[in-house]
This record gives structure tokens, sequence and C-alpha cells, in this order.
């Protein structure tokens, strides 16, 4: 629920519905470590969100300490290091991010694309662009679009549709970056017309300026269906 109330941009329920969930499953070890994993990303998320960064980046860094002391498993380790470095690059911790990538052993050309890696395959495809952006790409940008359609028809073969928003938006970002404005903007008008009926807002703000000039665009082209 607290995730959903960010997604909402009501800041203010998000923070007391992630903070009572994260109440309850501290100081037990009973409770399933990707319920664990999943409090501590929201309310990373929601610190993100408040502006509060650095707050944001502490609570990542709490559930790396304690997913260490429980042993979890290294796919809920490599989560939350996902979410950490989207909060690099909001900061513009390139250098730290790029760092990251080399160390993930993530390839665009990855024949497998397990679901519970949809995360840092997504943070991945985003380091590339802002890479490409800042003129230090290592990975070319063509082969980050293929990738992209490959977690978009996953995410929409099991009815996944926020991963299929979010994938959408990230696809634009990359798209845009090679100069294909028009199919940038029809990949973020497809978005927009699925977020629109949920009231989706922080999908599209948290990923910055470009997105948030590109949405705007895409909204006003004249083939843009609202949903009253």
């Amino acid at each position: 629920m607290g995730d959903l109330l960010r997604e909402w941009n009501d800041l203010d329920a998000a923070q007391y519905h992630v903070t009572q969930g994260m109440e309850l499953v501290g100081g037990t070890l009973a409770v399933d470590a990707d319920v664990v994993t999943l409090g501590y990303v929201a309310l990373a998320h929601v610190q993100h969100a408040r502006g509060d960064t650095s707050g944001a980046l502490a609570t990542l860094e709490q559930f790396a300490n304690l997913a260490r002391r429980r042993n979890f498993v290294a796919q809920l380790i490599a989560c939350g290091v996902a979410a950490q470095v989207q909060l690099w690059l909001a900061q513009g911790q390139l250098a730290a991010a790029a760092r990251w990538v080399e160390a993930s052993g993530l390839h665009a050309d990855d024949r497998e694309l397990p679901f519970l890696r949809e995360a840092e395959y997504l943070t991945f495809a985003r380091v590339q662009v802002a890479l490409q952006r800042d003129g230090a790409a290592r990975q070319a940008l063509p082969d980050i679009v293929p990738l992209l359609d490959r977690l978009q028809v996953g995410a929409e073969a099991n009815g996944r549709m926020d991963s299929v928003i979010e994938i959408l938006v990230v696809r634009a970002l990359a798209l845009g970056a090679q100069g294909e404005l028009t199919e940038a903007l029809s990949a973020l008008e497809r978005a927009l017309n699925l977020a629109e009926p949920e009231g989706y807002v922080r999908t599209f703000v948290d990923e910055g300026a470009p997105t948030a000039s590109s949405t705007y665009r895409a909204a006003c082209r004249p083939s843009f269906a609202r949903v009253s």
C-alpha cells in the first residue's frame, strides 16, 4: 500500500504505511527475505521521492548489512544494490554506476532474463543511457533497445503491467538518447496511456528531467488517447 501511495505521489501517506510495515517486520526472523527486501526498497523509494536521497542510501545500506547477516540469497541482495545504483544516477555519480555495470556480469545479449533480475537489467539499461548522454557509453544503445523489448515481452506475457510501463519509460529514454525521437515519444505515449487509469506519477517523475520534458511532449501529441 505504501509503495502504491508513493506511485500516486501521496508521499505523506506512503511514508506512514511503509514505516508501519517496516515496524511489523523489524526484529523478527520469521518474515520471508523477499518481504524484508521489498520493505527496505519501498522505504528508500519513498525517501528519495521526498528529496531525502542520503536517507534513502542509508536505508539501502542498512538492508545490505542485514541481508549479509541473515545470508539472503544473492538475487535479493542484488535487488537492493540495483536500487542503490539508481540513486547514484539521480545524484550524478556516473562513475560509481559504471563500475557497478562492469562488476554486475549483465550483458544486453544475455539469453535468460529471469523476472527476479528484472530490476537489475532495467538499472543496467538506465546506466547505459546515462553513459551515452555523458559521451562515455560502453554498450551500444542499439543493443539496449532489443534487451528492453525482450523484457517487455516477458512482462506482458505474465500480465505485469506495472513492469511494462517502467520498461516503456526506459525504452523511451534509450531511443531518445539515440536520436530516435519519434519512436521515443511513441513508447512514452503508450506508457502514459497504460499509466493514466492507474494514476501513476512517480514512475515518470523519478526518471528526471529528460523524461519530464518528453512526457509533456508525448501528452501533447494529437494521438495521445486520454482516458476519462
